[in-house]
């Protein structure tokens, strides 16, 4: 979870400082929960996850098969923040990718 949380404030370009004061909360906890695992309460996570845009399944399940890589989670976390236009963009481009790997 530590890295996951850090990881998605990092690439959201949050610093600890601003992060902090959007969740409500001091920079000092932030740096307990990013680097010493500190399990926050559940509203507090609740506010981590939803700022970032972290999908919390791999923290409720963690023996899931389905484990998404972090780099599938980065990309997740920047899907969700693309409109229509852009996701039909991008589409075109994966299946184009998906095609030239094919060959």
């Amino acid at each position: 979870m530590a890295q996951a949380i850090k990881s998605a404030r990092i690439e959201t370009g949050l610093s600890r400082n601003k992060f902090a004061d959007i969740v409500h909360i001091s920079p000092r906890y932030i740096a307990e929960i990013e680097n010493q695992a500190k399990a926050p309460s559940l509203k507090t996570f609740y506010d981590l996850v939803t700022v970032l845009d972290i999908p919390v399944e791999d923290f409720f399940f963690p023996d899931n098969d389905n484990k998404k890589s972090e780099i599938r989670l980065q990309l997740d976390n920047i899907l969700n923040k693309i409109d229509d236009d852009g996701l039909k963009i991008l589409k075109a481009a994966a299946k184009a990718i998906l095609d030239n790997q094919k060959q």
